[in-house]
C-alpha cells in the first residue's frame, strides 16, 4: 500500500514543530542542532542576517549564501557547483534578480533556479531565508510526505518546479490563515514569544517535522 497523504491538522502543528530537528554540518561550525529546545539557533541567525541586509536595500553577500548552503547540508556538492559557476556569472547580478522578484513567487523562484547548482530545494531555501513570512522550503522529504496532495514535479523542468512550488505555497498560506483563525499558538523558541501568527517558514518547519515522522 502507498504512503498516506492525509494532511496534518492545524491543532497538531505545535507538536510537529517540536519534532523538527536539523543538524547536518552544525557540529563542524560550532552550532548546536536546530530544534525547538535549542531555539533553532542557526536558523534564527541566518534569518536575522538576511533581514538585516535586505532592510538596508542591499543584496545578501556571497558569504551569507555560502553559509546558508552549508547550513542546509551541501547535498550533492551544491557549493562546488555554485562556486564553479561564479567564474562565469556575476553573483551580484544573479542574487539581485532574486531580491527584485521576491514579490512574485514564480519570478523569484525562476531567478533562484538560474543560480547554478540550485534546484527546487536550494532555490526555495534561498527564498525562505530572504522572506520567511512568505516562503518555505520545499525539499524531497516534504514532497514525499505530501504525496498526491502535491502535483508531480519534474526536477530540472523550470515550469514544473515553479507551478509545483506555487501550489505548495498556497497550502502553506492556507495553513497560516487557519492557524491564526483557530488561535493555534506557535510555541516559544529562543527570544520569540508564543504567537498564533506563524510565518510561512515556521509552517514549513512543522511540515518538515510531520514529514520526518511519516513511515
Amino acid at each position: 500500500m502507498g504512503r498516506s497523504t492525509m494532511l496534518p491538522r492545524v491543532q497538531d502543528f505545535p507538536l510537529f514543530l517540536g519534532r523538527y530537528k536539523w543538524d547536518a554540518y552544525h557540529a563542524a561550525f560550532g552550532w548546536p542542532p536546530d530544534c525547538l529546545d535549542t531555539g533553532f539557533p542557526w536558523v534564527v541567525s541566518l534569518e536575522r542576517q538576511f533581514e538585516a541586509v535586505l532592510e538596508q536595500n542591499a543584496i545578501p553577500p556571497l558569504s551569507l549564501v555560502t553559509e546558508m548552503i552549508l547550513w542546509a547540508g551541501n547535498q550533492q556538492n551544491i557549493l562546488g557547483k555554485f562556486s564553479k559557476s561564479l567564474r562565469e556569472e556575476a553573483y551580484d547580478i544573479l542574487i539581485r534578480e532574486v531580491i527584485e522578484n521576491l514579490a512574485i513567487p514564480r519570478l523569484a523562484l525562476e531567478s533562484a533556479l538560474a543560480i547554478k547548482g540550485f534546484g527546487l530545494t536550494y532555490g526555495s531555501k534561498l527564498l525562505r531565508f530572504c522572506r520567511p513570512n512568505t516562503y518555505g522550503t520545499l525539499d524531497s522529504r516534504i514532497r514525499k510526505a505530501l504525496g498526491s496532495r502535491l502535483r508531480r514535479i519534474y526536477d530540472g523542468n523550470t515550469q514544473s518546479m515553479c507551478v509545483g512550488y506555487e501550489e505548495y505555497l498556497r497550502l502553506i498560506h492556507q495553513y497560516q490563515r487557519e492557524l491564526t483563525e483557530s488561535s493555534v499558538v506557535r510555541p516559544r523558541y529562543g527570544a520569540r514569544v508564543p504567537s498564533p501568527d506563524w510565518t510561512a517558514a515556521e509552517v514549513e518547519m512543522a511540515l518538515f517535522g510531520w514529514a520526518s515522522s511519516q513511515t
